[in-house]
């Protein structure tokens, strides 16, 4: 070590370490390093000791955790505060059942790794958690999203410069493979058809059966009706996936349509209507109203809907399990049996192009071969105008 005439300690040539001295006239060793990762910008901090011993475990410190891809983390933040703050982000740009299928994703993570600070994960951290949740039975599906969400926690805290690499990124999804969804049969299809028909919510079972989304169906209101126009339309232009009367838009272009309404989709709903009237007024078919009321004349609740899904079913003699869902899968399937264009097929149920392959050419406006796509369902239920 160099010794001044005083016994002062000084950094050797090259050392990122300079000897500076205070206007007390105390030395200090100040280091300037440079913690940006291969590729950014150039980021360089300061930072100030009493012993040169001090400046150098400082410089060596650095260099490893350079090597694992973190940085000393001035702030202290977990990965839990990470992970609070962005699902605090992302509470303004999506739907709240989507934040709170996001916060149960990282639930995992956040209940093994939340108390660490972000420099202190590495890789085989979250390969960790992955094995974890696919020995607990967890799907593949599942498992994907709570990476992809954990990657993107990882992308913040490089960004706020805690650290250098995105250590989730390489880990591999395990898990389950998703379950293969399925389609009513025909015969299934007409049984759940003409049960339906018997139920107080026939008109909710026709729109289901034609395709429609719960969440759809739930956020119709009255004013999405137009019954005097030839053909009857409904429009499609919000959602609704809580109890409340909290809406959301369509998350696609294709999303938001106005699609004819079948002969038999037109006296379901005509008899509702009046139903709603009976039991609740002239004031529950104002134009704000949502369509479909519980016995209370409340908006009727998403879970409630699945929940007499599956005793519909059950009710048609069908035992096994049929998920809601399977429904618009089974509407696809059978336009699309019965020789209803891709084009038009995609455009009554608002599918995104890619998922149909075709391009949709503005087949949501034209109403006369839409209007054949859903008389085909009906046919196939057994149902004429």
């Amino acid at each position: 070590m160099n010794m001044s005439s005083k016994g002062q300690a000084r950094p050797k040539a090259g050392e990122p370490i300079k000897l500076v001295f205070a206007k007390s006239g105390h030395s200090r060793y100040r280091t300037v390093l440079d913690y940006s990762s291969q590729g950014q910008p150039r980021k360089q901090r300061r930072q100030t000791f009493s012993t040169l011993t001090e400046a150098r475990a400082h410089i060596a410190e650095v260099k490893t955790m350079r090597k694992f891809g973190s940085l000393p983390n001035r702030n202290k933040k977990t990965f839990a505060l990470f992970v609070d703050e962005y699902l605090q982000d992302r509470a303004d740009h999506v739907r709240s059942i989507t934040q709170r299928t996001y916060a149960s994703a990282l639930k995992p993570y956040v209940h093994e790794l939340g108390s660490r600070e972000m420099g202190q994960i590495s890789f085989s951290d979250i390969e960790s958690v992955v094995r974890d949740q696919a020995r607990e039975g967890k799907s593949k599906r599942t498992i994907s999203l709570g990476l992809m969400l954990t990657r993107s926690v990882f992308t913040r805290a490089i960004r706020e410069g805690v650290v250098l690499r995105n250590v989730a990124e390489g880990v591999s999804a395990l898990g389950k493979p998703p379950r293969v969804r399925s389609a009513l049969s025909h015969d299934e299809y007409k049984l759940v058809s003409n049960a339906a028909e018997q139920q107080p919510m026939a008109a909710a079972w026709s729109l289901l059966l034609h395709g429609m989304r719960r969440s759809e169906i739930l956020g119709l209101q009255w004013q999405d009706f137009d019954l005097k126009s030839g053909p009857p339309t409904m429009t499609i232009c919000r959602g609704r996936t809580e109890g409340n009367g909290e809406t959301t838009p369509p998350k696609t272009r294709q999303g938001h349509r106005v699609l004819p309404l079948s002969g038999e989709m037109e006296k379901s709903i005509r008899s509702w209507r009046a139903s709603v009237l009976s039991d609740f007024g002239i004031v529950a078919l104002t134009g704000d109203c949502f369509v479909f009321l519980d016995s209370k004349g409340l908006p009727v609740r998403p879970e409630w809907l699945s929940d007499e899904w599956k005793r519909l079913c059950r009710a048609a003699g069908i035992t096994r399990n049929v998920v809601l869902h399977e429904a618009r899968h089974t509407s696809v399937t059978m336009m699309r049996s019965a020789g209803v264009q891709d084009r038009l097929v995609a455009a009554w149920h608002g599918h995104d192009e890619s998922i149909m392959r075709v391009v949709y050419d503005h087949a949501d406006q034209d109403q006369v071969a839409l209007l054949s796509a859903a008389d085909a369902l009906s046919a196939l239920q057994g149902k004429t105008a």
